[in-house]
């Protein structure tokens, strides 16, 4: 149009079709098969509950697994807290423990030397046992380890327009 080769935008009109949204978090419901299906090995529970102390916390599986002793720390309210920075971005966080990511750090206490706090196999193996738990219960879409970090934020988001609706 500015050279003066067409007189008319070609494009006016014209709406691209857009691809519908897959949804990334996990409904209440799904969390909730998560958490209560019985699983049949050990390796499962374990990658299980590092997936649920991660839809917890927020934190992402690269923060979770550099976690030690010293980025634990105990507010005069009794509130147990992670201080850490992200490893990507170097922002530092800090973030309440709710009892289900306290109950697992207790559980996994004496698992890990090295002062490390939590037990976490490589990304690719723990996203390999969670495509095997979403089987298991009936969670019919990929589940990778990432997915638990938009529960969070969904989570977040429900909690924060729960406040608004009771104030």
């Amino acid at each position: 149009i500015a050279d003066g080769i067409i007189t008319v935008y070609p494009f006016m009109g014209y709406e691209p079709v857009r691809p519908k949204a897959v949804q990334k978090y996990l409904t209440d419901e799904e969390l909730q098969r998560l958490m209560t299906t019985p699983l049949h090995r050990q390796t499962l529970y374990l990658v299980r509950d590092m997936f649920l102390f991660s839809c917890f916390t927020g934190i992402s599986y690269r923060d979770m697994r550099s976690l030690t002793k010293e980025n634990l720390s105990l507010a005069e309210d009794g509130t147990w807290w992670i201080k850490s920075a992200r490893q990507k971005t170097k922002i530092e966080f800090e973030i309440p423990l709710l009892d289900l990511p306290l109950q697992i750090l207790k559980k996994y206490s004496d698992a890990v030397s090295d002062n490390r706090l939590l037990p976490m196999y490589c990304n690719s193996n723990m996203n390999l046992y969670l495509k095997e738990i979403a089987r298991i219960c009936n969670i019919n879409r990929p589940l990778v380890f990432h997915t638990s970090r938009h529960y969070r934020l969904f989570f977040s988001l429900k909690m924060n327009s729960l406040r608004r609706s009771i104030s």
